[in-house]
């Protein structure tokens, strides 16, 4: 049970609080940022976004009430730019009297915890990925000072303690539990806009369009699915993020048609109405290739009493109870995928249980207000701490 916000000191103003958002497209970091400024409590914190890009999500987070600025920025190799940007910053920090800058992402921290340098302002920074192969940024915040860090999983605390001098709090990401609630959404609209028959087997994959999100991984388990006589169809969500692997979801479809999949597999790029797509979903499969920090579709899909199959590693082994909520299966083997969904869409009754489990996990580890206080105490504690 979480207990009521501790009272505000009579008089006392909201503290001023800058998040700085290296992308302004919306993917799980963003999300939770999201999820986040929405829900702080307004009579003792006062957020304000920095996107370090302009997009569709800069306007998404001004359109719940939460100031928002655009200081447009290049790669960070480009110094002038960089330099630029970090000054523009600093201004912000101190003509609202920011009392906490807050990177979201390595990248947040480059240039938010740089421009707090020599402000009043204390930075602290939210690492959301594991780090396999660390590129200049991840290299040069080791170096950037910061209050405290947040990572979102505990396989990321692990990882990130061997790369950081900061010790990492581990504040699990959370969802809207009312707007990803079954009973809200009718049944078979996803079906009817697709095409679907309404008693086809529906399997949807929610990521971006990366390699390392594995959806050519989920392709071939489509097959073999196929294969073995069941028409399932499979809706992918997602598209292409900040420039990153730009033509990888043409390279994706084009599996798809290799395989003789065309009419089993829906592309339907980045959506605004992901409980709705899952309302008509039998199994989410999440088919990365490589660790995830944490997993948000993962507690999406459970929190709307769908069963997942999941790739092994990261966050998902501590999302995932093997066999409770859905299943963990190796990283990258379209068959153990293949065989896992198989056996779900075989037994409604399993798909039930599961489902119903995974709600009731959600609702005690993974909600936004559980989420919203584990951050609101921090920060609280973060600004008393006199260091």
């Amino acid at each position: 049970m979480i207990a009521d916000h501790p009272a505000m000191v009579p008089g006392s103003r909201p503290a001023q609080i800058l998040f700085v958002s290296p992308v302004a497209e919306r993917g799980g970091a963003e999300t939770v940022l999201l999820t986040l400024v929405r829900g702080l409590d307004r009579t003792r914190f006062r957020p304000m976004v920095v996107f370090l890009k302009d997009g569709p999500f800069a306007e998404e987070v001004a359109s719940v009430g939460v100031e928002t600025v655009v200081i447009p920025t290049r790669r960070a190799r480009y110094l002038p730019d960089t330099l630029r940007a970090i000054r523009a910053i600093r201004r912000l920090i101190r003509e609202r009297q920011v009392k906490l800058v807050f990177g979201n992402m390595a990248m947040g921290h480059l240039y938010g915890g740089l421009a707090a340098l020599g402000t009043a302002a204390k930075a602290v920074w939210f690492q959301h990925g594991i780090i396999t192969h660390p590129d200049l940024v991840d290299r040069l915040i080791r170096w950037i000072p910061s209050i405290h860090a947040y990572v979102n999983s505990h396989s990321a605390a692990r990882q990130s303690a061997g790369r950081s001098r900061d010790c990492a709090e581990v504040i699990f990401p959370g969802v809207d539990l009312g707007r990803f609630e079954k009973s809200r959404y009718p049944y078979g609209a996803t079906r009817e806009e697709l095409g679907i028959p309404p008693n086809a087997p529906v399997v949807m994959s929610v990521a971006r369009f990366q390699r390392w999100k594995g959806q050519e991984v989920l392709l071939e388990a489509a097959g073999l699915i196929q294969r073995r006589g069941i028409n399932a169809h499979f809706i992918l969500v997602g598209d292409t993020v900040a420039g990153l692997e730009p033509d990888h979801r043409k390279a994706v479809s084009r599996r798809a048609g290799d395989l003789g999949l065309q009419k089993a597999v829906h592309f339907v790029g980045f959506r605004n109405d992901v409980p709705r797509l899952l309302r008509d979903a039998d199994v989410l499969a999440h088919s990365s290739i490589l660790p995830e920090a944490f997993g948000l579709v993962l507690v999406e899909a459970m929190a709307m009493e769908l069963p997942v199959v999941a790739s092994q590693g990261g966050g998902p082994d501590e999302i995932v109870v093997e066999e409770e909520t859905g299943y963990l299966v190796p990283p990258g083997d379209p068959e153990a995928l293949a065989e896992r969904v198989m056996d779900l869409l075989a037994d409604p009754g399993r798909r039930t249980a599961m489902g119903q489990a995974g709600r009731r996990r959600a609702e005690e580890l993974f909600s936004a207000r559980r989420m919203i206080f584990r951050f609101e105490e921090s920060f609280e504690r973060v600004l008393a701490d006199g260091s």
